[in-house]
């Protein structure tokens, strides 16, 4: 009988793990709220400026590519592969493995049409510079000299913008 009884005291209550599951994810849903409130209390740009520049950017790369197209996002799902994304990697470095994405010329990027969803899954492969057919200027950058990134080319359009040119 004290055998049943300690078996049991080891057993761990179903009903307990999804309760950890569920405090688990409060826990970093609540930590993701604090980082939010001290980067926009430091004056730094918050999730919300960071998908909408990410956006843009995507947008001008994809455009482009496919000829003045623009990219249609489904924002409810890709927004947050984009947060998740966010979490690890800058800003910056997602614009170029953007950029490095865009020139690709793998034949199943290019049959998904350069793809967000596709981006996301392969986004590790498109870490640091690549080129090929021996461009090494981002996609659709016009600048004379060319930018060395896309995240330059990207600041430099919005400067010229800025100043009227």
């Amino acid at each position: 009988m004290a055998k049943a009884r300690a078996e049991k005291v080891t057993e761990i209550d179903p009903r307990v793990v999804k309760l950890m599951a569920a405090l688990r994810e409060t826990c970093e849903k609540q930590n993701a709220i604090m980082l939010e409130i001290d980067a926009l209390l430091a004056g730094k740009a918050g999730i919300g400026d960071k998908l909408k520049s990410f956006y843009e950017a995507w947008g001008d790369l994809w455009s482009a590519k496919y000829h003045g197209r623009s990219y249609v996002f489904a924002f409810a799902k890709d927004a947050a592969h984009l947060k998740r994304l966010l979490r690890t990697i800058t800003l910056d470095e997602l614009v170029t493995r953007a950029g490095n994405y865009m020139r690709s010329d793998d034949p199943f990027v290019v049959q998904s049409g350069h793809s967000f969803n596709v981006f996301v899954a392969m986004v590790n492969q498109f870490a640091g510079f690549i080129s090929t057919n021996g461009a090494d200027a981002p996609v659709g950058c016009k600048h004379d000299p060319a930018c060395k990134d896309d995240a330059a080319c990207t600041k430099r359009k919005h400067r010229e913008m800025l100043d009227g040119k």
